[in-house]
């Protein structure tokens, strides 16, 4: 089949993917009648705040109104790292033309009155949004939910300053609750108890939720504190039987008591992939709460799982100024395969109990946070042994183990590779295997680098073969 002949949907899909790139949109119109008729439709624009690219559209929507009519994926964008927005953009006049917007993008703190300008009752785009992902400096609780009850809305997705609180929702009930909203991401915020339960009671239809929990507490008398993982989740999430994707984040507080307690998430039947913080199933090395029984925590229809440690949860040891005497011990006996088994049976138990507990499970990853840490840090993979590596195996699950390392004034950085051959890099196949926080020579990389290449093409040659 010849490109002139394929359908118009196939084609506006090869130029929206390559819509990033202008000059790929050009040459692809010129090749053909066919192409250059979609090429030319607006319907897809990326555009930098404060390039001439921006002056130029505003110009043409003012000059041919019809031309915004087009437009269904809308992308703004700022120089380098800056959230600095528009400050001459009337974005209410601007959204005006564009009445059939339906995918929203906008990473950057272009004016503080977005949420409100997206809400005014006037913009015929409130009837065709699906997609919408904004900053918002001060996010209010009664503005999410007028965004999530717009008409057509799929997909939410909020970033904030991570110090930025929800208000109280005022909002208690929805006349019509929303059947069709299927995703919401709130993992840059910190949200209220009282808003997570309303929405979970009038979004029924809710498959992929991600947020920073509330950092729940149970107290002795007033007197000593304790940090409660049971206690982080409303009941009415733990009813909820169509969530598929659940994102779940705390702020670490290093030094917080444990209070014994563990997330049970074995009410979510219908839950395929986690992401989460440690914090919220086990407990602190050398602490009174023991690992072990952590696949009882889990939905039998679970996935994929990966757990993030932060810097009070280490996986085999701690590795943070406050405990330098576990520091050395602790790392020594990782580096040398001393680790007592019994100080990881709480991970071989996800293997031996897959067919019991999740049947479906395929992959694992636990891995230590390093970002925050006021330390310079990587992370490099855990070298499985030959029995955890086995039951692993047997059980058709794929286990990742990545642990913080400190680098130390005037020390030698050592380049650590992970176990696994199959690493991608540009135009190669297979899962990803990256290194965080490399800061090796130039030699040591460049050997790393044709180490993972030679890798690489023995896997493609073995697979070749068989």
């Amino acid at each position: 089949m010849l490109v002139y002949e394929l359908d118009e949907d196939v084609l506006r899909i090869i130029v929206y993917l390559l819509s990033s790139r202008r000059i790929d949109v050009v040459h692809l119109a010129l090749t053909c009648r066919a192409l250059y008729a979609i090429a030319k439709r607006p319907n897809h624009l990326e555009i930098k705040l404060g390039s001439p690219q921006l002056q130029l559209l505003k110009r043409t929507l003012h000059e041919n109104p019809g031309y915004g009519h087009l437009v269904q994926t809308l992308i703004f964008r700022t120089s380098g790292h800056s959230h600095q927005g528009e400050p001459h953009l009337d974005l209410h006049a601007f959204l005006q033309h564009l009445p059939n917007l339906q995918a929203l993008k906008a990473n950057t703190n272009m004016t503080p009155l977005l949420l409100s300008t997206l809400l005014s009752r006037d913009l015929k785009l409130r009837n065709t949004l699906r997609n919408i992902e904004i900053y918002d400096p001060s996010p209010d609780a009664d503005k999410i939910f007028e965004l999530i009850c717009l008409p057509r809305l799929r997909r939410l997705k909020l970033r904030s300053p991570s110090k930025s609180l929800f208000s109280k929702p005022s909002i208690t009930s929805i006349s019509n609750p929303r059947t069709n909203f299927l995703e919401l991401d709130l993992s840059c915020c910190d949200v209220n108890s009282q808003l997570v339960s309303e929405i979970f009671k009038h979004c029924r239809s809710l498959t992929a939720f991600s947020c920073i929990l509330p950092f729940r507490l149970s107290t002795d008398n007033g007197i000593r504190r304790w940090f409660s993982p049971a206690r982080c989740i409303e009941p009415v999430l733990l009813d909820f039987d169509k969530l598929t994707h659940l994102n779940l984040c705390i702020h670490t507080n290093i030094g917080l008591e444990h209070d014994q307690s563990r997330l049970d998430l074995s009410g979510f039947v219908a839950l395929k992939s986690l992401v989460a913080r440690a914090e919220l199933f086990v407990a602190e090395l050398g602490g009174k709460v023991s690992r072990d029984g952590l696949h009882t925590l889990f939905p039998r229809s679970l996935e994929n799982l990966q757990l993030s440690f932060g810097f009070g949860t280490g996986i085999f040891y701690h590795l943070y100024p406050h405990y330098p005497d576990r520091n050395n011990k602790g790392r020594q006996r990782f580096i040398d395969n001393e680790i007592d088994p019994s100080s990881y049976q709480w991970i071989t138990e996800l293997a031996e109990h897959k067919s019991e507990y999740f049947p479906f499970l395929r992959e694992i990853e636990l891995r230590e946070t390093i970002k925050g840490a006021g330390m310079k840090l990587w992370v490099e993979e855990w070298d499985l042994p030959l029995d955890v590596a086995g039951t692993f195996d047997e059980a058709d699950v794929e286990l990742r183990v990545l642990v913080r390392v400190e680098t130390f004034a005037g020390q030698k950085q050592q380049t650590v590779l992970p176990t696994s051959p199959s690493i991608r890099l540009s135009g190669m196949e297979g899962p990803t295997k990256s290194i965080e926080g490399w800061q090796s020579d130039p030699a040591t990389l460049g050997k790393a680098f044709l180490i993972s290449v030679l890798a690489n093409f023995l896997v493609h040659l073995l697979d070749s073969l068989a």
